[in-house]
């Protein structure tokens, strides 16, 4: 998995991760890197966004 491509997020995460995934589709995997502390989310172009955005921690809190 190439991590290379990362971005640093500030903003609406739901809208983040669903632009993230229409890049991913031609550029290869992105990790998201939150300024919260948490984890960061690789978004890949197979990626489930409905997932990514449920599961992710500092969405849910």
């Amino acid at each position: 998995m190439n991590l290379a491509n990362t971005i640093s997020q500030k903003g609406w995460p739901e809208l983040i991760i669903k632009v993230v995934h229409r890049i991913a589709q031609q550029c290869g995997p992105i990790a998201i890197v939150p300024d919260t502390g948490y984890p960061a989310v690789v978004v890949e172009a197979d990626s489930d966004v409905d997932d990514i955005i449920s599961t992710w921690e500092h969405l849910t809190e």
